[in-house]
This record gives C-alpha cells, sequence and structure tokens, in this order.
C-alpha cells in the first residue's frame, strides 16, 4: 500500500496530465517556446520533473542526415517508488577552445536520471557522462593530432512540482590534445543553476517567470603558456501560456536580458573576449488539436541582438566591434499520433515553397522536415 506522501504527489501528476506529450521538435515549431511549457523535452535540465513522465521511450533526430546529433531516452518506472531515465548521446553544449582538438569533438553525452517522490515533490538527481580518445600511429603534417582524449562529468540535481522547477549542476571537462611539436590542454569546472514557476491555473492562464545561468571557468594551457578562460550564459525570461481549451494552446515569452560571453586572458599576450546579448528577444507559440489524431503548431522568434567582439594586447587599449542586428525566426510544425506512439514533425519552412522537391529528395529546400521526433507511452 502506498504511503501518503506518495499518494499526495501522484494525485498532483494527475492533474498535470495534459502536458505530458513532447518533444524538441513540438517546442522548436512552437518558437522555442520549451522553457515556459511543462513537459519531458526539459528533463535534463530539471531531472526532478523525470517523476511526471512515466512508461516514456523518445528518439530525437535533430539534424539532416546527421546521426551524430541523434539521441534516444528512455523512462523506467521503478513500482510506485521511482522513475529512472537512461539518455543516450544527448548533445552537449561546452566551450571547448576551437583549435583544442582536431579527431575528436566534446559533443555527446550519456545521462542517468533518478526521481523519486518526497511529499507532493519530487527529486531527481542527474549523472552525466562523456569520453572519446583517439590514436594516430603517424601524421604527414605536424600541425595535426597524434592523441588525443576528452572527457565529461557533471551532476546535477533538481526539485520538481507542478508548480515549479529548480536545478543546480556541477561539471568537470578536459581536452588533451598532442601533435608531433605541440600539446593542448583544456580543464576547468563547470556551475548552472535554473529555475522557473508556472503562477496561475493549469487549465487556463499561467504566468511563467525563467532563470538559466551557466558558468564555465577553466585553463587552457598550450605548450606550457596558460590563458585564462571564462565562459558565461545567463537568460532571465518571462512568459505566459494560456490554454484557452482542451483543444488550443498559446505561448508568449519575452527575454528580459540574455547574454553569451567567453572571454580568454594569455597574461603578457592578449586578453579577447567575444558577447552576444539579446536585449530583447520574443517568442510566440501556438498549438491546437485540430483532429483526435492530428496536433497543428506554428511558432515565431524575434531577436534583438548585439554581438561584441573585443581584444586588448599588452600596453595598447582594447579594440572594440559592435553590431546590432534583428533576426526573425518561422516554425511550423505538425504531430501524428497512433495509438501509444507519436510523430513530431518541425516542417522546413522552404517546403512550403519549393514544396515538390520532395518527391526526389534532392535539394536541401525540399526536405519536408528540419527536425523529427518519435515517442512511445508504454
Amino acid at each position: 500500500m502506498l504511503n501518503k506522501k506518495i499518494i499526495s504527489f501522484l494525485v498532483a501528476v494527475l492533474l498535470f496530465t495534459g502536458n505530458l506529450a513532447a518533444s524538441e521538435s513540438r517546442t522548436q515549431s512552437m518558437g522555442q517556446t520549451g522553457i515556459f511549457l511543462k513537459d519531458n523535452s526539459n528533463v535534463t535540465l530539471f531531472p526532478g520533473s523525470t517523476m511526471l513522465y512515466r512508461n516514456l521511450v523518445i528518439a530525437e533526430l535533430r539534424e539532416y542526415y546527421d546521426e551524430n546529433s541523434f539521441s534516444a531516452g528512455i523512462h523506467l518506472p521503478m513500482g510506485n517508488q521511482a522513475i529512472v531515465g537512461l539518455y543516450l548521446n544527448r548533445p552537449l553544449n561546452l566551450p571547448v577552445p576551437v583549435n583544442a582538438s582536431n579527431l575528436i569533438f566534446l559533443r555527446h553525452a550519456t545521462d542517468l536520471i533518478f526521481s523519486f517522490p518526497v511529499g507532493d515533490k519530487a527529486l531527481g538527481f542527474r549523472f552525466t557522462g562523456a569520453y572519446a580518445d583517439a590514436d594516430a600511429e603517424s601524421s604527414p603534417i605536424d600541425s595535426l593530432a597524434l592523441s588525443e582524449q576528452a572527457r565529461y562529468f557533471e551532476l546535477a540535481g533538481g526539485v520538481s512540482s507542478p508548480f515549479y522547477d529548480f536545478s543546480a549542476f556541477f561539471g568537470l571537462p578536459q581536452v588533451l590534445s598532442e601533435t608531433r611539436n605541440d600539446t593542448y590542454d583544456w580543464s576547468g569546472i563547470g556551475f548552472g543553476v535554473a529555475g522557473r514557476f508556472f503562477l496561475g491555473p493549469e487549465d487556463g492562464l499561467q504566468y511563467v517567470p525563467a532563470v538559466i545561468l551557466n558558468n564555465f571557468t577553466s585553463i587552457y594551457d598550450v605548450n606550457g603558456v596558460e590563458s585564462d578562460r571564462t565562459y558565461l550564459e545567463f537568460r532571465m525570461l518571462g512568459g505566459v501560456r494560456y490554454q484557452i481549451n482542451a483543444e488550443n494552446l498559446v505561448v508568449a515569452g519575452l527575454e528580459v536580458f540574455g547574454i553569451r560571453q567567453d572571454e580568454g586572458d594569455t597574461p603578457d599576450v592578449i586578453s579577447e573576449r567575444t558577447r552576444i546579448t539579446n536585449m530583447p528577444a520574443f517568442y510566440i507559440g501556438a498549438e491546437t488539436h485540430a483532429l483526435r489524431w492530428l496536433f497543428l503548431r506554428v511558432g515565431a522568434v524575434q531577436r534583438y541582438q548585439e554581438t561584441e567582439s573585443s581584444y586588448k594586447l599588452p600596453n595598447t587599449s582594447r579594440v572594440t566591434d559592435r553590431r546590432w542586428a534583428s533576426d526573425f525566426d518561422f516554425y511550423f510544425g505538425a504531430g501524428v499520433r497512433f495509438g501509444a506512439f507519436q510523430l513530431d514533425l518541425d516542417i522546413n519552412d522552404q517546403f512550403l515553397f519549393d514544396g515538390p522537391d520532395f518527391i526526389s529528395g534532392s535539394g536541401s529546400s525540399g526536405r519536408f522536415a528540419n527536425r523529427v521526433s518519435v515517442s512511445y507511452e508504454f
């Protein structure tokens, strides 16, 4: 017999089953509004929320003809006591210096997630690991690597409920590359926090404020010459989620301030910095359950963005280049449900103009979908 804590948590879950069917393709086609939606596309960011999505298998096909970008995950219940999640080949976005390696890349990881109920909330922990190495017996070009090794470990924890999600992570990356003449060693420490609230009724108007912070501090050693490198990402967002009725959902979001900054400092040599700032960015998305088996989705993103690049040499003033630009993206998608299977498509908008190309499959503008997700609830 379940204890009272587990019962209260499961009752809360049942009240929020309307948002369980989701994927990266769904949130992408709804204008990249995933941070404002409580769905399973956020479980690696908020590991505690894994408890809300039971008995699930999902595959994400992100890049056209690039299987290295594909990933898959599964949620397995351990009775009513916990959920274990396993995600394979999930993309990593680490600030690895451009020339730190040329044989291997630290871009994908394996995640093991464990989530369990505590009262009307759920705690979750995520263990992330990535490892790759390569050896070349000989190289005709001195600058090509003979040996490379890369690894990454991350521990994340979080707490979730139907009304909020919080998480924090701690990561340790390293990339080591050796050529005939040079040695490149990049390593450091990363940490981050994320949080969001769902204020208001699930079946009506909800306000969703959110904050995301990621920071990596590292040392890049090239032949004994060390550079201090710092990467910072900060996003402050606010959104509105409006469940008009059982068939129609509208989402709107504002990124009040967002910044991505990569800074490097080699003492007595050079100090350089690249900064991209969103001030602001707008996100909108809508979904309608057009038929019993068919979802239609549309979305758009408008960013007002400043890109700043600067460098400073010893005994000189800093040289800075700033550029302002407005960027607009339109998205259109569909979801098709067959029993327990669901297929989500982020449809290529160029297909609306160059549709006949898809018959032969020729031309990048003729492909039907940019991104595809397949999920199965067992």
